[in-house]
């Protein structure tokens, strides 16, 4: 396919919270307005659709207190992420010429309605997807400006599905631990190993994430009492940050929240944008 032809970004206006307001935003304007607010030098959340794109500055994050740093999985290597895509099963477009871009240190957002392709799309572009069982996937994705197939993408990317899927009798101190075994390669675990250093980057990963109060504490499940579904969501999310990805995608991280365990969810994220991640998120709210 020829190369995808350039898109103007449209400033989209800032929605200002009035002096004084409470920070507990209950519908998708104040989530985005939570977003967009703030001070210079933040990374810029960025909210678009499937087939279009908008820009908002952002805001400090402090819902979660003053320790929201990831500074210890700051990735690699920076990747800027561009695509002109378009999907098909069987005769059905699912998505045509969708084109976008998501930069390091942003947040992109993916909107629509149900049934709109947002998680079609972030599969895909996580490589999750590919040219089988009736898809037909045609167009480019760049990174970083050369041309790659999204399968290649795997090793450097991250992606937290919509359900979390985790053991309810483990602890989120327990979750984070398996992952890092699982995960690491030989010769980061065993750096990671000596002198307490992996207990001191699971303890720096779980004050980020806010989970300290119940780092010790069973997942739960449909059976078992267990942490909130806020704390679980940010549980799945720490679990594939274990590799310092240079791009996560989320695929509906907010679903089945309540406003205010949502609100806690964005402003990790928005942290987890400030390492110099590229953030690719679907919202359905």
């Amino acid at each position: 396919m020829a190369a995808p032809p350039a898109h103007a970004e449209a400033e989209v206006p800032v929605l200002q919270r009035p002096r004084g307001a409470q920070a507990n935003p209950a519908n998708l304007h104040d989530f985005l307005r939570e977003l967009s607010g703030g001070a210079a030098g933040r990374p810029r959340a960025k909210a678009s659709g499937p087939s279009g794109s908008g820009e908002h500055s952002p805001g400090s994050p402090a819902g979660l207190g003053s320790q929201v740093s990831f500074s210890s999985l700051r990735s690699l290597e920076p990747a800027l992420l561009e695509w002109d895509m378009s999907v098909a099963a069987g005769r059905t477009q699912i998505l045509w010429r969708s084109a976008g871009r998501a930069k390091p240190g942003e947040i992109c957002c993916i909107l629509g309605p149900s049934g709109a392709g947002k998680s079609t799309l972030l599969n895909v572009l996580a490589g999750r997807l590919l040219n089988a069982r009736g898809f037909r996937i045609d167009g480019e994705l760049k990174v970083n400006g050369r041309r790659i197939e999204p399968w290649q993408l795997r090793p450097r990317v991250a992606y937290v599905m919509q359900k979390d899927e985790l053991f309810a009798t483990e602890t989120p101190r327990e979750a984070l631990e398996f992952s890092a075994r699982l995960r690491l390669g030989p010769g980061s675990l065993c750096l990671l190993q000596e002198d307490r250093r992996m207990q001191e980057h699971l303890a720096d990963l779980i004050t980020s994430l806010g989970l300290a109060e119940c780092a010790d504490r069973p997942i739960g499940g449909p059976s078992i009492n267990g942490i909130s579904n806020g704390e679980r969501k940010r549980v799945s999310i720490g679990v594939e940050l274990i590799t310092r990805p240079s791009i996560v995608f989320l695929d509906e991280p907010t679903t089945g929240l309540d406003s205010f365990s949502a609100w806690q969810i964005m402003r990790v994220v928005k942290a987890l944008a400030e390492t110099g991640c590229t953030v690719i998120c679907t919202l359905h709210q």
